[in-house]
């Protein structure tokens, strides 16, 4: 039997690192409305909607089973990501901006570096990469480049 390949897994540094403006799709950020800023400000790296002060959680927030924990994630540099289901819906924040990570920074999550989606469609099928590169949007036209 061979022996397992074992990978010490990638912190979000790693997964980031290399990115400037100039890269595609890494401006392509859904600006958040300021009471959602006012919430990622209070979030330290690594930390989550649990951190927020009572007077700034949602109705759903204070009733803990209605919460999951990757809302108002922030993640931390040194760190893996946690599991990415749909980073606009659980507003999946940047290490130190107070904003969700750009479309860009979330396919390198799934290790897509050498190619990148482009999807002339709703902008909701390019913000919400599926893990297999694959989007289910029936409407959509899709395209690949080479980076």
């Amino acid at each position: 039997m061979p022996e397992p390949v074992v990978q010490s897994p990638r912190t979000v540094y790693d997964v980031f690192e290399g990115l400037t403006a100039a890269t595609s799709n890494q401006e392509d950020i859904t600006k958040s409305k300021n009471g959602t800023i006012k919430r990622m400000k209070c979030i330290p790296q690594g930390g989550n909607w649990q951190d927020l002060p009572d007077h700034l959680k949602t109705k759903s927030m204070k009733v803990k089973r209605n919460t999951q924990d990757n809302v108002y994630k922030r993640l931390k540099w040194d760190q893996p990501s946690c599991t990415i289901v749909n980073p606009r819906k659980c507003l999946l924040t940047h290490p130190e901006e107070h904003r969700i990570l750009s479309v860009r920074k979330c396919a390198r999550f799934y290790s897509q570096y050498q190619m990148i989606l482009y999807f002339v469609a709703a902008a909701n099928c390019k913000r919400n990469p599926c893990p297999d590169g694959k989007c289910r949007c029936s409407t959509s036209k899709r395209g690949y480049f080479i980076l």
